[in-house]
């Protein structure tokens, strides 16, 4: 159907499939594949391993990829996946990530940054005990810092598994122990006794 200026207003083509998106293939011939579709709503690219590459001029490219039910958000210029969701629901964080804030540099593995920091566990009224679990290897501390931005660890609560001893610390000293035994020492390392009510 051709306007009065030479310019097509509609044109068909027998040989393509409603709901396809049309390419330019060989020779600039216009074609479809089963595997590329949209239905006013939603694109669907299906196949083996169906990925959207994401390329710029001068930095890190990515792509988003779906390889036998495990979504990835991948660095293809590292060749290091950067986000992943298992087919099970969980997901992780390969390396080190920032919540609350635009640092390119977290300061943690995983790191809350915000005017008003927060993290809540919440059973949701569920008749269950709430965990928090800290795991590390053998003769390693595991530590919960106290911190402001004078000091950073100024005060501690500290297990230390290389004598299986807890110990308090404020204003950067050890103030209080408890020993394996349940021996406590207050103002001094060493725990002489058990106290009793």
């Amino acid at each position: 159907d051709i306007n009065a200026g030479g310019q097509a207003n509609t044109f068909k083509v027998e040989d393509l499939t409603s709901g396809r998106v049309v390419l330019a293939g060989t020779g600039g011939e216009l074609e479809d594949s089963a595997n590329l579709t949209f239905d006013g709503n939603d694109l669907t690219i299906t196949g083996t391993a169906p990925a959207i590459n994401f390329i710029d001029d001068d930095s890190d490219d990515y792509k988003i990829h779906n390889v036998q039910g495990v979504l990835k958000i991948v660095d293809t210029t590292a060749s290091a996946d950067r986000f992943v969701i298992n087919d099970n629901g969980t997901g992780y964080f390969p390396s080190n990530f920032l919540v609350g804030g635009t640092s390119t540099s977290p300061g943690a593995t995983f790191h809350i940054k915000n005017s008003y920091a927060s993290v809540k566990i919440d059973s949701d009224g569920a008749n269950n005990d709430v965990n928090l679990f800290f795991k590390i290897g053998a003769n390693k501390k595991n530590i919960i810092n106290f911190g402001d931005n004078d000091d950073a660890d100024i005060g501690q609560l500290l297990y230390d598994h290389n004598g299986d001893y807890m110990s308090f610390v404020t204003n950067t000293t050890e103030r209080l122990r408890i020993t394996s035994d349940g021996k406590i020492g207050i103002g001094h390392h060493t725990a002489t006794q058990i106290t009793k009510e």
